[in-house]
């Protein structure tokens, strides 16, 4: 991101502010015909209970307790929530929008506006033209998944957002040979994802460390270096992780770790029949992929162009550049293990497969990406028209399937 300095202050170069417009209307523009669709169409596909409403009613109880507590010791009372971030989000939502039924889905716009400007940043970064960037943002935006990140107001969506971002991340280049700040950075991104949905932690850190073990091992495998010298850096950028992770998620960890633990007994052993999903073996393994409540609802057709677009990407890697393969296999090794931990856990539903969901979205744009930047570079307008098939050979551009809500998951 280039920055300007203008009269002591930091301000964003045009050229910042013009990525920013492109991420920022798309996802407004998004946002709208959801939360437009959800009016019209929507309902409660269940009654409301303690997932749906109790992040609003903790932003609200928040600000009506905030002229007895005041601000910083009510600011520092967040880390008595259940998902911190959310019951910010409720807060910011009502202050910003006022107190309306569509203020948080509003807000879920915005989160999806910065989402989309990390990836533009990302593609971008990766040498691709910003035509055909906002391109495969408008992909991302036409998968079911994203605009279900509009209109569920729970943490699980942006939390699978923000890991398979980390993820991404760690697939980009080797963060072993990265500089000391930039790994300290990476573990504040960690302890936000764990933040971001503290009783699913300790999966979000199994993810995580699936990712960067694969990633790693992918990078040795293509660029080797001497074991002392690669011990070395791995197990510094491992402690600089952790240091990062623990300046976000510490303090919430040390104050609430009995509560979350207490939370995830309940859920996974003494309810653990009520929660799980009791069919057989394939439709265990289906229920990601294509079961009418889960993996359907959230991938649609996208689940079939992206299993395509990695297996192309396989095949072309392996015949043409296959000292690239390690690291090709590395993400979609990550991606098969978040999809088995899933699949082999008897507790299932729609947003326990946040993660899956994001982590497939982003490679399959990742490997669109690579098609256009490498397999396709002699001829950019025929990159342009593969990348926009992939939109206009849906349902409908820009209409999307109906809210969530619209569902009957029970």
């Amino acid at each position: 991101m280039t920055l300007q300095i203008a009269r002591g202050r930091f301000v964003p170069s045009p050229k910042t502010l013009g990525e920013a417009l492109v991420a920022f209307g798309l996802a407004a523009l998004t946002a709208w015909i959801c939360i437009s669709l959800s009016f019209e169409k929507g309902r409660l596909s269940l009654p409301s209970g303690y997932d749906d409403v109790v992040y609003l009613i903790s932003g609200q109880q928040w600000l009506n307790d905030l002229g007895t507590h005041g601000f910083f010791a009510s600011l520092l009372g967040l880390i008595e929530q259940h998902a911190p971030p959310s019951t910010f989000v409720a807060i910011f939502s009502f202050l910003v929008w006022g107190p309306h039924n569509w203020s948080v889905y509003a807000s879920n716009g915005v989160l999806l506006a910065v989402t989309l400007f990390f990836l533009l940043r990302y593609f971008l970064r990766g040498q691709l033209p910003l035509a055909l960037s906002a391109l495969l943002l408008v992909c991302l935006v036409d998968i079911p998944f994203m605009q279900h990140a509009v209109t569920e107001f729970r943490p699980d969506l942006f939390a699978g957002i923000v890991t398979a971002f980390a993820i991404l991340v760690l697939l980009e280049k080797p963060a072993y040979l990265e500089p000391r700040r930039t790994q300290i950075g990476l573990g504040l991104l960690f302890g936000f994802a764990f933040l971001c949905k503290p009783s699913e932690f300790l999966v979000t850190g199994f993810e995580i460390t699936a990712a960067v073990l694969f990633s790693y091992a992918g990078f040795l495998r293509e660029s080797p270096i001497a074991s002392r010298q690669a011990a070395s850096l791995i197990l510094k950028s491992f402690g600089f992780f952790l240091l990062g992770a623990a300046i976000v998620f510490g303090p919430y960890l040390l104050d609430q770790g009995a509560e979350i633990f207490a939370y995830m007994y309940t859920a996974l052993f003494t309810l653990g029949d009520v929660n799980a999903f009791h069919a057989d073996r394939s439709a265990q393994f289906a229920y990601y992929l294509w079961n009418p409540a889960a993996g359907f609802v959230a991938l649609g057709f996208w689940l079939w162009i992206g299993l395509a677009a990695m297996l192309t990407r396989l095949a072309l890697t392996f015949g043409k550049a296959r000292k690239a393969l390690p690291t090709t296999l590395a993400a979609y090794t990550t991606l098969g293990a978040i999809y088995l931990t899933l699949s082999l856990a008897s507790v299932k539903s729609y947003f326990l497969g946040s993660t899956f969901y994001a982590t497939f979205s982003f490679l399959l744009l990742r490997d669109a990406a690579w098609f256009a930047r490498t397999a396709m570079r002699p001829n950019a307008t025929l990159a342009a028209t593969v990348v926009a098939i992939f939109v206009l050979g849906l349902q409908r551009l820009f209409f999307p399937q109906l809210a969530l809500a619209t569902y009957n998951l029970g």
